[in-house]
């Protein structure tokens, strides 16, 4: 409910509710509230775990008059979900909704020449295996 009324009011659930308070139900509320749940899964097919919590009123705002191919955003969040540099899995909804513009979404991993070096030395230092005793117990 705090949801809803956060994305009804934009922010200003105080003022809303002062607006409305004479209201006998929650209609309006109910309907803006199915609008935009119904908007995101019409674009975003497949249900990710961090889709909870995002700003979901914000982003109806400012993109339910765009259109979006559905199977074009799952392929889209399926490629950045396999990127193993980005950081932010949570901003893919948000920067595949801006028309991927906005790479601040993402928060890449980003490496120093220093550390990309170093990363490939060990990956091709030969493993040492482990000695391992052999411990008896004795009853």
């Amino acid at each position: 409910m705090e949801c809803a009324l956060d994305w009804i009011s934009k922010g200003n659930i105080d003022n809303y509710m002062s607006l409305h308070r004479k209201d006998t139900n929650i209609s309006e509320l109910k309907t803006y509230f199915n609008t935009v749940i119904d908007w995101a899964s019409g674009v975003f097919t497949d249900v990710e775990s961090e889709m909870c919590g995002l700003e979901w009123g914000q982003f109806y705002e400012l993109y339910h008059k765009k259109p979006y191919n559905p199977k074009k955003v799952s392929e889209d969040v399926k490629e950045l979900y396999a990127d193993s540099y980005i950081k932010n899995r949570r901003g893919v909804f948000e920067y595949i909704l801006g028309g991927k513009t906005d790479p601040i979404c993402l928060m890449f991993v980003c490496l120093t020449r220093q550390q990309k070096n170093q990363c490939m030395q060990n990956k091709h230092k030969p493993q040492r295996k482990k000695k391992f005793q052999t411990v008896r117990f004795v009853q």
